[in-house]
């Protein structure tokens, strides 16, 4: 019907192609396998369908234990899936296998072995193909296989014409044939397998005008919308596969198919006519978006990350760390790597320029999964078909959505890329031009030879819309407070990526290059070089107190959270995702490594476990106790924040006069000898606009008095995430009746001191400036005696 009935198969021809039809889905079985499900397990397809099919909390990758012993269901889902993916090839297979007999003997699914041995490769690769491309068949199929034994020489096969004549026949059996009513009823399927049952029970044969293949059928019911619409998308498939094997047997000069397409394929209410409805009407009403690169400037630009020129820096840095992570786990190779990072002034054009020795992309993923917005590389069907097996190994990249590479285009418009395989050719280096941003398609090419990479990797080389020097520029602006001021570019790179397991090198407009950051440095380098990649240098030479606090978070299984300190006023920590700066904290110096919250992974929550971040608090308690000798306002609030992570010291100052500082054990002894007390909320006295004097006067002469105590009433923030509060959010971290605050623990001291008293609130004198009296709402503690007395 497809091919016309003057198209012309000699015998042979006509036994290969019977062959391979009846064996192009015969491997979707495990008896296709001599071995059964063992040969399955053997392969790599095997573990990434474990892999994937494993659901687990924050897209982590499930342990080796969890892909070695999967549950029942998820190694049911894995058979089905891995049978689907491999039956292509396992079908190439099924003519020359055998499957042993009791006594030793063998079975062959073709007996004779001269014919085997003629044909059984050709059947095979036939009933293979029906799974590729159709542009693949005339570059991996032979033009021409000779005739066999005892059949005449005029008798050969031609391949290529039979794989085209299997994928268009296969495409289109689709009606009742393939899904009879009783058996329906019989089965009863269920989900996206109903729906086809559905649709192909309601099908007629299909019948030839002439020129187009036509389906009739229904009529479709309302319930079965979904059905007419999946038989409507399958009249696009058989339609394309016609359209593009005609294409291709005009291309080799071959006689094409008397059918060049199915009738009305391409236009639903043309289908409604032949595939009949019953109260409601097929209209194209799809998703669609019209005007795609203004979709992915609009959410892969400013408008997801903002205005900072850093981001696309980050995004580079990411995916080429992503790819390095890969190649190490495709070589089992904890070790090595290297991201190169150059910012170049060509005489007023400035480049930045990210290269990586990582995995590299082939030509099919640089202009599919690279271009492929909202879809991540390492989480689609794609890494299962590039790289076999890499799925099921320790990787975490820390690309998830798919839309980092587009936020490049916040830098310029003109973009190469140029990528190599790990396992590739020099010769099968590709490059891929933008030499219009999103708006003008993309032109894949060869590279030029000084575009060549010495090894695996890719380079990504952006032409900066702005100079990096000048106003939106990448060294200008508001780096370390440094506004308007050009900052280094070896410092910038640090502070977005200060805990990557990568080493980075960068060399910047003056081609000087620093010392490398080294991967992982971070666990060891000193607290002054650490601190540096956070803040100025300046702020900490004035902080040296500093340096001799950090800490690193680990746990009895050798794994790390983090490194850093508690300092309350003087707190300037990162968290960071994948080793890059996500978000900041306030009260803490160093890093938490986090988890990301939002597609921009500028705000994260730290994945340090409660036992850890008990234990590493319990430590800086005792570092702070050593360094207690010598209080400032900074150690008050280093003792609030003591306290919302569940730890409590005798020791360190929880309040303050204005001339001494009270620990919980001073001020049982202070509260000994006073019946009455009185507290200012805060650690500062504030001008208020109520005040008879001038901001700038009462700055400078206000005097505190002597006769209150100054103690913080709120738990300090060191990180908020939307409605979360951390580390007030982890469950169960505080011990039962734990205070929240200093003035909890003040006023509980008060409370095990006096045993019962009494508090009101009143406006009492607390200092004096130029003169005048300056007056603030206290808080006024009694002891309950006294009030009997009085």
């Amino acid at each position: 019907m497809i091919a016309g009935e003057n198209y012309k198969l000699n015998p042979a021809e006509a036994y290969v192609f019977g062959a391979a039809i009846m064996l192009h889905d015969a491997a979707m079985s495990l008896a296709a396998y001599p071995q059964g499900l063992s040969t399955l397990k053997k392969t790599a397809q095997w573990r990434d369908a474990v892999a994937s099919l494993i659901k687990t909390e924050n897209f982590e990758p499930p342990t080796a234990e969890q892909i070695e012993n999967p549950t029942p269901e998820v190694e049911s889902d894995a058979v089905a899936e891995v049978l689907r993916e491999l039956h292509a090839s396992g079908a190439e297979q099924l003519p020359l296998i055998k499957w042993p007999v009791k006594g030793g003997s063998n079975e062959y699914l073709i007996q004779d072995s001269e014919f085997r041995n003629a044909y059984g490769h050709i059947i095979g690769k036939i009933a293979a193909s029906h799974w590729w491309p159709v542009s693949d068949l005339q570059k991996r199929m032979p033009q021409r296989v000779n005739a066999g034994p005892g059949v005449p020489s005029d008798w050969y096969i031609d391949p290529r014409k039979l794989a085209c004549l299997l994928r268009v026949a296969d495409a289109a059996q689709v009606d009742h044939r393939r899904a009879p009513t009783f058996l329906m009823a019989l089965l009863q399927p269920a989900g996206i397998s109903a729906k086809h049952w559905t649709f192909q029970n309601k099908l007629g044969k299909p019948s030839n005008d002439g020129q187009f293949l036509v389906y009739t059928g229904g009529p479709f019911k309302l319930q079965d919308a979904e059905a007419w619409w999946l038989c409507y998308d399958m009249f696009s498939l058989v339609d394309e596969e016609l359209r593009a094997v005609n294409t291709l047997l005009d291309a080799i000069s071959m006689p094409v198919f008397a059918v060049k397409g199915v009738r009305g394929a391409r236009n639903p209410e043309a289908v409604a006519e032949l595939v009949t409805t019953e109260k409601w009407r097929p209209v194209n009403t799809e998703l669609r978006v019209s005007d795609v690169p203004a979709l992915v400037e609009l959410l892969g630009g400013k408008r997801l990350y903002g205005d900072s020129p850093t981001v696309p820096l980050r995004e580079l840095i990411q995916n080429a760390s992503d790819a390095i992570r890969a190649k190490r786990a495709q070589n089992n190779d904890l070790q090595g790597g290297k991201i190169r990072i150059q910012l170049k002034d060509n005489n007023g054009t400035w480049y930045l320029v990210v290269e990586d020795d990582g995995i590299g992309m082939s030509a099919n993923v640089m202009t599919g999964a690279l271009l492929d917005f909202g879809r991540s590389f390492w989480r689609s069907a794609a890494i299962r078909r590039e790289f076999p097996g890499l799925l099921a190994k320790v990787l975490k990249p820390t690309g998830r959505y798919g839309i980092g590479f587009f936020s490049i285009f916040m830098l310029g418009d003109n973009v190469t890329v140029t990528s190599r395989r790990f396992d590739a050719a020099a010769s099968d280096t590709h490059t891929l031009d933008f030499l219009g941003g999103l708006k003008v398609r993309p032109i894949l090419r060869e590279p030029r030879e000084d575009e060549r990479l010495k090894g695996s990797g890719t380079r990504i080389c952006v032409q900066l819309r702005a100079a990096a020097d000048q106003p939106k520029g990448l060294i200008f602006g508001h780096h370390f407070g440094k506004e308007n001021k050009l900052s280094s570019f070896h410092k910038l790179v640090e502070s977005i990526c200060p805990t990557l397991d990568v080493d980075v090198e960068v060399q910047d407009h003056m081609d000087i290059i620093k010392e490398p950051i080294t991967a992982n440095d971070w666990k060891t380098k000193s607290e002054l070089v650490l601190l540096n990649r956070l803040c100025d240098n300046l702020f900490l030479n004035q902080q040296p107190r500093l340096f001799d606090s950090l800490r690193v978070l680990s746990d009895s299984e050798g794994g790390i959270y983090g490194r850093a300190a508690i300092t309350g006023k003087f707190g300037f920590g990162a968290v960071t995702v994948g080793g890059f700066r996500a978000c900041s904290l306030s009260g803490i110096a160093g890093f938490f490594i986090g988890e990301a919250q939002t597609v921009s992974r500028d705000t994260a929550l730290p994945t340090v476990p409660m036992k850890v971040l008990r234990y590493w608090a319990e430590e800086q308690k005792t570092i702070m106790e050593e360094k207690s000798k010598a209080p400032s306002s900074a150690s008050v609030e280093a003792s609030a924040l003591l306290l919302i992570f569940g730890i409590e010291s005798d020791e360190l100052p929880v309040a303050e006069t204005a001339s001494e500082y009270f620990s919980r054990k001073r001020l049982e002894e202070h509260f000994c000898e006073s019946d009455i007390v009185r507290v200012y909320c805060g650690t500062t006295v504030s001008h208020s606009d109520d005040d008879d004097i001038t901001l700038r006067r009462f700055e400078d002469e206000f005097e505190l008095s002597e006769d209150f105590f100054l103690v913080l009433d709120e738990e300090p923030t060191v990180l908020n995430v939307g409605d979360a509060r951390w580390p007030q959010c982890i469950p169960e971290i505080y011990p039962e009746n734990h205070p929240r605050t200093c003035l909890d623990v003040f006023r509980r001291t008060l409370e095990n001191t006096w045993g019962t008293l009494d508090e009101w609130e009143e406006d009492h004198v607390v200092g004096m400036a130029n003169g005048l009296e300056i007056t603030r709402n206290l808080i006024v503690f009694h002891r309950t005696a006294l009030v009997d007395e009085e």
